[in-house]
């Protein structure tokens, strides 16, 4: 019988089923990364973009690396790590740290790809959000539509970085035992990566 003909309830269900039988189907062939120092698995959304959600550029920048340079991320070895999802953004001004949203642990980026586009050099747009250094004002900006807008003929990627009191204190102090300007670092870091590494997207 066909789904449009079934009881409304049935017919509900039937679309939940499918569903969820896409979306298992779908987990199993999300595409995956190998950056060497660790593996991610993104997700080919509606739209034919790879996406790429929350890849560490740096090392987490708590406890001793608090107001320090950026350093490289830690090995992680077996575990694929998720990418379907966005992590943290910086704490600004003003803004309470908020587990999952505003995090110190916040050196991340998002990387979004045709997904026809597999070893095909395109050019890369790298969008570092403003805020005036106080806060991030566009973290986590999906690139979807701008990658669909040049045709599929572009990668698109954004980053977070520290801003505020913790990517720009200043004082003799930390000169002393720390690092001035590392919200500026992190945007350094994260170009450094893009260099690195955008070619095994």
């Amino acid at each position: 019988m066909r789904r449009d003909k079934l009881p409304g309830h049935l017919a509900a269900l039937t679309a939940l089923i499918a569903a969820a039988a896409g979306n298992c189907y779908n987990i199993s062939h999300n595409p995956v990364v190998d950056l060497g120092y660790a593996k991610y698995r993104g997700i080919t959304n509606g739209r034919g973009v790879n996406e790429f959600l929350g890849i560490r550029f740096a090392a987490p920048p708590v406890g001793e690396l608090r107001w320090r340079a950026p350093a490289d991320p830690e090995l992680s070895q077996g575990t694929i790590q998720d990418a379907t999802q966005y992590k943290a953004v910086c704490p600004g001004e003003n803004q309470a740290v908020t587990p999952g949203k505003l995090e110190e642990d916040c050196l991340f980026l998002n990387v979004f790809t045709p997904a026809n586009a597999t070893g095909k050099k395109l050019p890369v747009w790298v969008y570092i959000q403003g805020g005036g250094y106080v806060s991030d004002a566009g973290g986590n900006y999906n690139g979807t539509e701008m990658i669909a807008a040049s045709g599929y003929d572009m990668v698109h990627i954004n980053i977070n970085y520290r801003v505020a009191q913790l990517g720009f204190l200043g004082g003799e102090a930390l000169g002393n035992d720390g690092d001035y300007n590392v919200g500026l670092l992190d945007q350094w870091k994260a170009l450094e990566w893009v260099q690195s590494y955008i070619h095994l997207v």
